[in-house]
């Protein structure tokens, strides 16, 4: 007969095995596993409200998750709607920038109503030179109704 764990005992083994992961180094002494925050840019803070925004290495993928909300007609110039915090310049570094001068990858953001009606909205994904911080570049849109948005980037990136 198999031996079931109590739920203590199981919560006790997952938690070493993320003391054990957490402590994991690449072949610099870097942390494998890291996290921050993600937070709105100036121009936008007054017009879309921050429901989640988090970056997080895991080995050698990095993801960026963003979720917001922005009120019926809202008009958004072009420009950034949020950048990351406290992203190490290593990471930043292994981080490859593909076209122009500071862009990682051009894609989508789908916005949703809760009558399942869409706008989609293009968007850059760039790294600033200066501050080595990933930033996300929106065009400009005029929403149609109050929406709520998921953006989210996974990058490979080389991490030894």
């Amino acid at each position: 007969m198999k031996r079931m764990w109590s739920k203590n005992e199981l919560a006790k083994q997952v938690k070493e095995v993320k003391k054990d992961i957490t402590t994991l180094v690449d072949a610099q002494g870097h942390n494998r596993f890291l996290e921050g925050n993600i937070k709105l840019t100036s121009n936008v803070e007054e017009s879309i409200t921050k429901l989640y925004g988090k970056w997080s290495l895991s080995g050698t993928h990095i993801m960026f998750v963003f979720c917001g909300s922005i009120a019926d007609t809202t008009a958004l110039s072009a420009g950034f709607w949020w950048q990351t915090e406290n992203l190490p310049e290593w990471v930043a570094d292994k981080i490859a920038v593909v076209f122009a001068t500071n862009s990682i990858l051009v894609s989508n953001i789908t916005l949703h109503a809760d009558d399942y009606t869409t706008q989609s909205v293009g968007c850059t994904l760039q790294k600033r030179a200066d501050t080595k911080q990933i930033q996300l570049y929106v065009n400009s849109v005029t929403l149609t109704k109050d929406r709520k948005f998921r953006c989210q980037f996974d990058l490979l990136i080389d991490n030894e």
